[in-house]
C-alpha cells in the first residue's frame, strides 16, 4: 500500500519518472550502435533501456515507499557500472578497455543522478523539520552537477567524442543541460517553499516542468547516434576515412608558431564497395574550437604519400589542391591533409570536416570527425 502523498511528492514522482525516461531512452537509442562490438554490450543497454522506461510508466501513479529504494539503488549500480568503464574497463566492452567519455553516456549518467536525487527528496519530504534544508540540498546538488558538466565541457572532457565534434554546434547540448539542470533545480526550490496550492504556484511549477520535458527531448535528441565519423564500413556513402591519430583520448596539439604554417593530416580516404572513381568538390570545416590557426587550403596527397601526426612544413610534389581536381580511384587510398597557419592565439581544434564529392554522377556530403589539433603563440603544457 503507498502512503498518502504531500503537495509536492506528485510532482517530484512525476519529474523522477521523465528523468527515468530521458535516460532510457537515451540507452535504447544507443543499442544499435553497441551491436556492432557484440550482443552482450547490446543486450545490456536494451536491458536498462525497457527497465528505465517501464519504472517510468510506473511512477505516473503513487508506489509503496520500497520501490523508490529500489529504483535508487537500481539507478546507482547502472552509474556505477558506467563509472567502472570510463576507469578501469569492462570485459564485456572492448575487451576491457577503459571508454573514453562520451555525451550519450555522460548526459545518462547526469539523468540518473538527477534521478537519485528526486527520489531521495520524494522519500524525505513527509519529514517536517529541516524540509526547506533538504530541498535547498537536492536543489544545490542539481545544479552543481549541471555545472560540473559545463566545467567538463569547457575543459574538453568530451573531445574524444567524435559525435560531439562533429556536430555543428557542439555546445548545444551544454546550454540544454544548463536549461534542464536549472527548471529542476528551480522546481525543486519551489516545491519546498511551501503548500502548492496558489495558482501562481502550480502554473510556475508546470512551466518549469515544461521546460525540463522540451530541455529533455532536445538532448534525447542530440545524442542519438549520428551519421557521423569515418564511415569504415561503407553504411553510409561512397567515402571511407582512416584516422591518423584516434579518439581514445583528447588529440595531442602540434605547436605553430605564429604566422607560421603547417601542413597536418586529416584522414586517409578510400573508396567503398564498387564505386571505381570519386571526384573531391569541396571540403568544409564544420566543428572549430578555438582561434589559435586559420586554415589554408587542403590537399589530397600522391597515391603512397604519408604525412605522421607532426605534420610538415611543405607539400609533397604530385599534392592535388581541393577542388578543383582531386579525385581519388578504387584500390588508391589517399591522404587528405590541410595546411594551417598559425595566429598567435592560443588552441585551435578541428572537429570535423564535411566533404562534398561526386561519385558516379551523384553529387553526395559527409562529415568527418576530425582529430587535428593546434596550438599558437601563448600555449599551456599538456
Amino acid at each position: 500500500m503507498s502512503a498518502a502523498e504531500s503537495t509536492a511528492q506528485p510532482w517530484l514522482r512525476v519529474t523522477a519518472a521523465l528523468l527515468a525516461l530521458t535516460a532510457g531512452a537515451v540507452h535504447l537509442g544507443q543499442v544499435s550502435v553497441h551491436l556492432e562490438e557484440g550482443w552482450p554490450l547490446a543486450a545490456f543497454f536494451l536491458m536498462v533501456g525497457v527497465i528505465q522506461v517501464g519504472a517510468s510508466a510506473l511512477l505516473l501513479r503513487p508506489r509503496p515507499r520500497s520501490w523508490f529504494w529500489f529504483g535508487i539503488a537500481g539507478t546507482a549500480t547502472v552509474i556505477g557500472i558506467w563509472g567502472i568503464s570510463r576507469t578501469v574497463g569492462l570485459s564485456i566492452e572492448e575487451g576491457g578497455a577503459v571508454e573514453p567519455l562520451g555525451v550519450a553516456d555522460g548526459f545518462a549518467s547526469l539523468t540518473e543522478t538527477w534521478t537519485i536525487i528526486i527520489l531521495g527528496l520524494y522519500l524525505a519530504e513527509p519529514i517536517r523539520h529541516g524540509r526547506l534544508a533538504a530541498h535547498g540540498l537536492s536543489a544545490a546538488l542539481i545544479l552543481g552537477s549541471a555545472g560540473l558538466w559545463l566545467a567538463a565541457a569547457q575543459g574538453g572532457a568530451f573531445n574524444a567524442d567524435p559525435a560531439r565534434l562533429a556536430a555543428a554546434q557542439p555546445w548545444l547540448i551544454d546550454w540544454l543541460i544548463a536549461a534542464c539542470g536549472l527548471a529542476l533545480g528551480g522546481g525543486v526550490l519551489l516545491g519546498g517553499a511551501g503548500p502548492i496550492s496558489a495558482a501562481w504556484h502550480r502554473g510556475l511549477m508546470r512551466g518549469l516542468l515544461t521546460v525540463s520535458v522540451l530541455a529533455s527531448a532536445g538532448l534525447v535528441w542530440t545524442t542519438l547516434p549520428p551519421t557521423i565519423g569515418q564511415n569504415l564500413d561503407c553504411r553510409y556513402g561512397a567515402l571511407a576515412a582512416i584516422q591518423v591519430g584516434g579518439h581514445a583520448a583528447e588529440p595531442s596539439r602540434v605547436l605553430i608558431g605564429t604566422g607560421g604554417s603547417l601542413i597536418l593530416p586529416i584522414f586517409e580516404l578510400r573508396l567503398c564497395g564498387g564505386v571505381r572513381e570519386v571526384a573531391l568538390e569541396a571540403v568544409d570545416p564544420v566543428t572549430i574550437l578555438g582561434d589559435g590557426a586559420a586554415v589554408d587550403g587542403f590537399w589530397l596527397l600522391p597515391v603512397g604519400a604519408r604525412l605522421g601526426t607532426d605534420g610538415a612544413e611543405v607539400l609533397p610534389s604530385g599534392a592535388q589542391p581541393v577542388p578543383p581536381d582531386a579525385r581519388l580511384l578504387a584500390d588508391q587510398p589517399r591522404q587528405l591533409v590541410i595546411r594551417l597557419v598559425g595566429t598567435g592565439a592560443g588552441d585551435y581544434l578541428l572537429g570535423s570536416v564535411r566533404l562534398a564529392y561526386r561519385a558516379v554522377a551523384a553529387a553526395e556530403t559527409f562529415t568527418f570527425a576530425t582529430t587535428v589539433a593546434v596550438c599558437s603563440g601563448a600555449c599551456p603544457a599538456d
